[in-house]
C-alpha cells in the first residue's frame, strides 16, 4: 500500500528542516532571505522531488464579484516590513498552513523535503543536510523525518564497525595470550578469524553483486556481524588449541599431541558448526528481509571457519618446534586450574548444582511475559546523540516528524465523502500525540471560505458536487490545479489524509492504529468509499508483528534442526535431546532478564535467540562428545562425570572468555547494539553455565544408562 500511493502520489515521508534563532522572532527580511535560497537550492538538486514551505506555498484570497485570486504567499526574496506583516495576516487568520510551517512561539520555520522516486536516501539526507548547513550558517538547524534518520544510518554504522571491530579483537588478543601465553597460538586464531570475516563480506558482496537483492545489503542490522563472526569463528581454534597443549604435555611429542586432537576434535568441531550454521540459516524464513541476508552470510562464514581451524591451525602448529619445558606446555593457566577446581565441586555436588541452575532458569521465566516490543527507530540513538536531540526538538516546538498517510477511495469530491473525511480528521487530531492532519477537505474548505468574501463561517465543505467542482474552476482561472497533487489524483478517484505526529512508543502507536480502524470499522461502512492507512505507524504495527515472528521461528525451527542433526551424528536420539537443554535454559533466562530489567525487544535484539542457539550448542556437544569418548575408556562410572568436566570445561570457559568481545558493542552509537552486547556477553555465560550445572547434573544421574549409549556394538564386543 505504501509503494501504491508513493507511485501515484510521491513520497509521504519528508525531511524535515526547522531553522530559526531562539528568543527572536522568525519575521525577520534576512531568515525569509535564506529560506528563499535554501528553497532554490535544494530544488535544483535531481535528487529532491519537491520541497513545501513557506516560500513554496500558494495564499488564496476574495476579489469582488466571488472570484479568488492565488498567488505565491511569499512573493519575492527580499521582504518589505509591508510583506512580511502581510505574510503574518494571512496565516494568522489560516492556522492549518501556519501550523505546518511555523513552530511555537513563532521562532522556528519549518520546510519538507520530499525525495525523488528510487534515489538512495543515505545520499539524499547527506546533500540535504549540507546544503542546509551551508546556507543557513547563521541559524539553529533541527533535522528529523524518516528518511533523514534512515540516510544517516549508514555512515554511523561505517563509524561504528571500525571502532567495534578493533575493541573487540582487542579484548581477544588480551584473553587469548594470557593463557596461551604463545604468539604462534595467538596468530593462528587471528589468522582463522580475520580469514573467516572476509569470507562472510566477501559472501554477502558477491551475493548482491550478482542477485541485485536488497537481502544482502549491509544496514544497520549487519552492523554487529564482524563482532558476531568474531566471536563465533574462534570457537574451535580455541578448543583445538587447549587439547593439544594438554596432549602435548602429556605425550612430549608434537605429531602425537596433533593426531590425537585431531581424532578427538574433529566431529565435535564438524557438529557445532553444522549446527551454528543451521541456527543461522532459519533466518532465512524470516520475514524481515534483510536478516535473510544476514543468516546466509554468518552461516558462510562460519563454515569456511570450519574448513580453517581443520587445516589452516594444525598446519601451523606443525610447523613449530615447541619448547617442551616453556610455561606454554608445562604449565596450566590460572584459568585452567580454577575451572578444574569448578569441575570437582560440581561432581561432589551434582544435585546441588542442578537445583541451584533450576532455579534461576524458573525464576527467569517470570520475566519472559514482562518482554516488551520496541520498535520504533527514535529509540535507538542515545539521548544525547545530535539525531535524538534533534527529533526531540521537532516534538517540543514543531508538528513532530512521525506521520500517518490514508488513502481513501471512491467519489471524493461528493460532499458527504469530504464529510467523512472530516470526521476521520477530527478522530485523528483527537488523539493526544497528533499535531495536525492536512487533506484536500482543508483546501476546499479554505476555497469555499474566500469565494465567500472570506467570511469565516463559510470555511466548511459546500452542500453539493456542483459547488464543490466550481471551486476548482475557479482555482484553475488563476494557478495550476496541480498544486494539489499531492493530496487528490486527476480524477478525483483517490484522495490522502495525511497526520503529523511527535514521535511515540510502539504502544502508543498501535493504541491509534487500533482505534482508528475500529473507528472505521464502525463509522465508514455505509459509504462507497474505502479508507486504507500506511505510513510509519503502520509499518511499526506490522514491524512488531515480523520481530516477535522472526524470534520465534528462529527459536522453534533452530531448536529443532539442532536436536535432529546432534541425534543423528551421536547416533541416538538422546544426545540430541541432551545437546539443547544448556540453550533453551540461555534463552529463557536472557528473555527473562530483559523482561525483568526493562529491555525492549526489537529486530536487532531479536537476532540475539540465533546467537545463542548458534554459539550456545557448542559447548553441550563438545561436553557430550568428550562425555561419550571417555565412556568408552576403563574409567570408573563414578569417575565419568569428573574427568569430563576436567578435560572439556577448560577449553568451554576459554572461548567464553575470548568471545566476551560481545562487550564491545556497549561502545556503539545505537541503543540496540549496546543492549545485546550486554545480553550476547551474557547468553555465552550462561550456555556455558547450563552445560556445566544443568547438562553435566543431568548427565550424571543418568551416567550408567547414557554409558550403554555411548558404547557402540563393536566397544560391547571388545568388552566381553
Amino acid at each position: 500500500l505504501w509503494e501504491e500511493v508513493e507511485n501515484e502520489f510521491g513520497s509521504t515521508d519528508f525531511i524535515y528542516i526547522a531553522f530559526g534563532k531562539m528568543g527572536e522572532s522568525l519575521y525577520a527580511p534576512e531568515l525569509f532571505a535564506a529560506m528563499w535560497d535554501l528553497c532554490q537550492a535544494l530544488e535544483k538538486q535531481e535528487m529532491v522531488a519537491e520541497v513545501l514551505s513557506l516560500v513554496t506555498s500558494k495564499r488564496m484570497d476574495s476579489e469582488a464579484g466571488g472570484f479568488m485570486n492565488v498567488a505565491d504567499l511569499v512573493p519575492q526574496r527580499e521582504l518589505s516590513p509591508e510583506d512580511l506583516i502581510s505574510i503574518k495576516s494571512y496565516l494568522d487568520t489560516h492556522p492549518t498552513v501556519k501550523k505546518r510551517f511555523i513552530g511555537e512561539n513563532e521562532v522556528f520555520m519549518n520546510l519538507l523535503v520530499r525525495p525523488a522516486p528510487e534515489r538512495k536516501l543515505d545520499s539524499f539526507a547527506e546533500s540535504v543536510k549540507e546544503t542546509s548547513k551551508m546556507i543557513l550558517k547563521d541559524y539553529d538547524i533541527h533535522f528529523g523525518g524518516m528518511p533523514y534518520i534512515t540516510g544517516i544510518i549508514p555512515s554511523l554504522i561505517m563509524q561504528d564497525v571500525r571502532l567495534l571491530v578493533i575493541l573487540a579483537f582487542g579484548f581477544m588478543i588480551l584473553v587469548l595470550l594470557l593463557n596461551f601465553r604463545s604468539l604462534v597460538a595467538l596468530l593462528s586464531v587471528l589468522f582463522t578469524t580475520l580469514l573467516a570475516m572476509l569470507a562472510m563480506v566477501g559472501f554477502l558482496a558477491y551475493a548482491h553483486h550478482f542477485t541485485g537483492s536488497d537481502k544482502f545489503l549491509f544496514s544497520l542490522l549487519n552492523s554487529s556481524m564482524p563482532i558476531i563472526l568474531l566471536t563465533i569463528a574462534n570457537s574451535d581454534s580455541v578448543h583445538f588449541l587447549s587439547h593439544f597443549f594438554r596432549n602435548y604435555r602429556k605425550s612430549g611429542d608434537r605429531d602425537i599431541a596433533i593426531q590425537k586432537a585431531m581424532s578427538e576434535l574433529s566431529l565435535p568441531i564438524i557438529v557445532t558448526s553444522v549446527t551454528t550454521i543451521l541456527a543461522f540459516g532459519t533466518l532465512v524464513t524470516a520475514p524481515i528481509t534483510t536478516m535473510v541476508g544476514y543468516g546466509l552470510a554468518i552461516g558462510f562464514g562460519v563454515f569456511w571457519a570450519l574448513i580453517l581451524s581443520l587445516l589452516l591451525v594444525p598446519s601451523i602448529l606443525h610447523l613449530r618446534n615447541w619448547d617442551k619445558q616453556s610455561d606454554t606446555i608445562r604449565r596450566k593457566s590460572i584459568l585452567e586450574h580454577s575451572i578444574n577446581a569448578f569441575g570437582n565441586m560440581v561432581a561432589r555436588y551434582p544435585y546441588r548444582t542442578f537445583w541451584t541452575g533450576f532455579a534461576v532458569v524458573f525464576i527467569s521465566i517470570y520475566g519472559v511475559f514482562l518482554v516488551r516490543v520496541e520498535v520504533n527507530s527514535v529509540d535507538f540513538f542515545d539521548d544525547e546523540s545530535e539525531v535524538k536531540q534533534s527529533i526531540l526538538f521537532m516534538d517540543d516546538f514543531m508538528i513532530g516528524s512521525m506521520n500517518l498517510t490514508t488513502i481513501v477511495e471512491g467519489d471524493i469530491l461528493q460532499p458527504q465523502s469530504l464529510r467523512k473525511m472530516e470526521e476521520m480528521q477530527r478522530f485523528l487530531e483527537s488523539k493526544e500525540r497528533v499535531t495536525m492532519s492536512m487533506s484536500i477537505v482543508d483546501v476546499i474548505k479554505q476555497m469555499h471560505r474566500v469565494v465567500m468574501d472570506d467570511d469565516p463561517a463559510f470555511e466548511t465543505i459546500p452542500d453539493t458536487v456542483d459547488k464543490v467542482n466550481n471551486l476548482f474552476t475557479l482555482y484553475s482561472m488563476s494557478a495550476d490545479p496541480e498544486d494539489f497533487a499531492s493530496l487528490i489524483d486527476y480524477n478525483y478517484e483517490k484522495a490522502l489524509i495525511v497526520t503529523q505526529m511527535k514521535s511515540m512508543s510502539t504502544d502508543a502507536v498501535l493504541d491509534i492504529v487500533n482505534d482508528m480502524e475500529s473507528y472505521i470499522e464502525e463509522n465508514m461502512g455505509e459509504l462507497q468509499i474505502k479508507f486504507s492507512s500506511t505510513g510509519m505507524l503502520m509499518f511499526m504495527k506490522d514491524f512488531v508483528k515480523l520481530v516477535l515472528q522472526s524470534s520465534f521461528i528462529s527459536i522453534f525451527a533452530a531448536t529443532f534442526l539442532i536436536a535432529v542433526v546432534a541425534s543423528l551424528f551421536f547416533r541416538h536420539y538422546r544426545w540430541g535431546l541432551l545437546a539443547i537443554i544448556p540453550l533453551t535454559g540461555a534463552i529463557i533466562i536472557n528473555f527473562g532478564l530483559m523482561g525483568l530489567f526493562g529491555v525492549e525487544l526489537n529486530h536487532i535484539i531479536g537476532l540475539l535467540t540465533s546467537i545463542i542457539i548458534g554459539v550456545g550448542v557448542d559447548f553441550a556437544i563438545h561436553f557430550i562428545a568428550r562425555f561419550k569418548l571417555e565412556a568408552k575408556s576403563k574409567i570408573k562410572t563414578e569417575e565419568l562425570m569428573h574427568r569430563t568436566i576436567s578435560d572439556v570445561g577448560y577449553p568451554i570457559f576459554l572461548d567464553v572468555m575470548s568471545n566476551l568481545g560481545f562487550l564491545a558493542l556497549i561502545f556503539s552509537v545505537f541503543q540496540p547494539l549496546k543492549a545485546m552486547g550486554m545480553l550476547a556477553s551474557f547468553s555465552m555465560i550462561s550456555t556455558a553455565m547450563g552445560t556445566l550445572v544443568l547438562l553435566a547434573p543431568i548427565m550424571h544421574f543418568f551416567r550408567k544408562g547414557l554409558r550403554k549409549t555411548a558404547l557402540t556394538k563393536q566397544d560391547l564386543g571388545a568388552r566381553r
